[in-house]
């Protein structure tokens, strides 16, 4: 015969067996609980996809556009650096350009007579050097009727001696006379002017071309200036001096250029306006 149990003990057996039950529920609640939650999460995503594309196709956008900006700025950096790079090698390629006027001494007359331009290259190596000068006497003139100046466009006064060298000294250029001519025209003014006509030579002024190559092989033009019985040559502005050669090139083509040996005080006379 089997043993009854005690009252107690058949009271816990109900009390677990409860606890149990009740356990049971609250998992199976649980779990319907966060499959409730999934499947929200899984819809909200569903009906917002496109939405969410969107975001990250512009966030993608946003970072190329980021990305390409800044390749811009590194590729910026990078040509204003090559650039200036260029601009040092090309100074460091470049000749400078000495040019030195001053009064030619004429042997047999036993004193100066002429002028003489010595052109030095003191920078890097030039190749192809070519030279040309030209010259304008400045006239003033003083009349009963008017008063004014003009430039007279003089034929090249000088003959040009190459060193062949691309350094150091490469041109010697002499006008053996020239001053000796400017001097005697001035004197020709001085007897035909009278009391109320006064016509003056003030000076000589002239311009030197340099046309060469750099190392590189490109091509250079420089221009120079002075007055006579001076002594250094100023550097001009490149758009200047073509300027003024381009105007004596229009003179000479127009026959509107004298010959220094040549030009006398009638032919000063009759340019006169």
């Amino acid at each position: 015969m089997a043993k009854s149990q005690k009252p107690g003990t058949k009271k816990a057996n109900r009390k677990l067996a409860s606890l149990e039950i009740a356990t049971q529920k609250n998992d199976a609640k649980t779990e319907v609980k966060n499959k409730s939650n999934t499947e929200r999460a899984r819809d909200f995503l569903t009906a917002n996809k496109v939405f969410f594309e969107t975001i990250a196709a512009t966030t993608l956008t946003i970072m190329a556009i980021v990305l390409a900006w800044s390749q811009l700025k590194v590729a910026q950096e990078q040509t204003a650096y090559l650039e200036q790079q260029i601009i040092i090698e090309r100074a460091q390629a470049l000749p400078q350009f000495v040019v030195i006027p001053s009064q030619f001494y004429n042997q047999e007359k036993e004193r100066f007579t002429g002028e003489k331009l010595e052109i030095y290259n003191q920078g890097n190596i030039a190749k192809s050097i070519s030279v040309e000068t030209i010259a304008y006497l400045n006239i003033n003139y003083y009349l009963q009727s008017k008063n004014g100046s003009i430039r007279v466009p003089l034929l090249g006064p000088y003959i040009y001696q190459y060193t062949g060298d691309g350094k150091g000294l490469v041109l010697t250029a002499t006008s053996p006379n020239l001053d000796l001519v400017i001097s005697e025209l001035r004197d020709q003014l001085r007897k035909l002017n009278g009391n109320d006509d006064y016509i003056y030579l003030d000076d000589i002024e002239q311009f030197v071309k340099i046309t060469y190559q750099d190392i590189l092989g490109v091509t250079h033009d420089e221009y120079y200036s002075f007055a006579s019985f001076s002594y250094g040559a100023k550097l001009m502005n490149a758009t200047e001096g073509e300027a003024i050669f381009l105007e004596y090139d229009a003179a000479y083509r127009n026959q509107q250029v004298f010959d220094i040996d040549s030009i006398n005080v009638q032919d000063i006379e009759n340019l006169i306006p």
